[in-house]
């Protein structure tokens, strides 16, 4: 996504940080006042942000590599979930709705390839319609001027996968709580016939309550 590169001045650090929109022109302006005359590092202020809660640490580190296109459209991008060949999934806040939702975009090589354009917006259309607990609920989807996304609401949690590998395996009352809950999803899904392609362990989240849900 950013470029892989190292931002070497101050200079640059701020009119990187100026161009990503994150912050007002009156902050980066005070910045300025406040640095000139420092011999502190791009490193030393991201680090400052981080820790005065005004960036996330990745998107520190994406401006520190030249990166600053956090704004898309209405959402702001905070973090990277996940990625894979098809493309990326991204925390965001949506200014719009008021609240953290997850994207989900195509990579430009997907994007590239019509077949992986449609298959990508049928299955993002047939799980918009299912309406249930356990299935992760699509907010949005849009396909214009070549950028293909899913916007969903943000699980926060982990995926079946990784709760496994961190603390080994299931109970046996753990393991049919979350078999159940994916059944009622997916009898759900099949009664308005979706049919979930590659249903397994890093595909079901579970929040911080215990609640299985199913990635769309």
């Amino acid at each position: 996504m950013a470029q892989a590169k190292s931002i070497e001045s101050l200079e640059e650090f701020l009119g990187v940080l100026q161009n990503s929109k994150l912050f007002s022109a009156e902050l980066i302006q005070k910045l300025r006042h406040d640095l000139d005359g420092s011999d502190k590092q791009p490193i030393d202020i991201a680090r400052m942000l981080v820790k005065n809660r005004k960036l996330s640490k990745w998107q520190a580190g994406q401006l520190l590599t030249g990166f600053f296109k956090f704004r898309q459209g209405q959402f702001v991008l905070r973090d990277q979930l996940g990625k894979s060949r098809l493309g990326s999934l991204f925390l965001a806040h949506d200014e719009k709705r008021g609240q953290l939702v997850a994207i989900r975009s195509l990579s430009k090589a997907a994007a590239a390839n019509a077949d992986k354009v449609k298959r990508f917006d049928s299955e993002a259309r047939a799980a918009s319609k299912l309406k249930h607990k356990n299935v992760v609920r699509v907010l949005e989807v849009s396909s214009e001027n070549g950028r293909h996304l899913i916007v969903t609401e943000y699980v926060n949690g982990r995926d079946l996968n990784k709760q496994i590998d961190e603390q080994g395996p299931l109970s046996a009352k753990q393991a049919v709580a979350y078999l159940q809950q994916a059944a009622d999803a997916l009898t759900l899904a099949h009664k308005q016939e979706v049919v979930h392609g590659s249903l397994h362990p890093a595909c079901l989240l579970v929040d911080k309550q215990g609640v299985d849900t199913r990635r769309a």
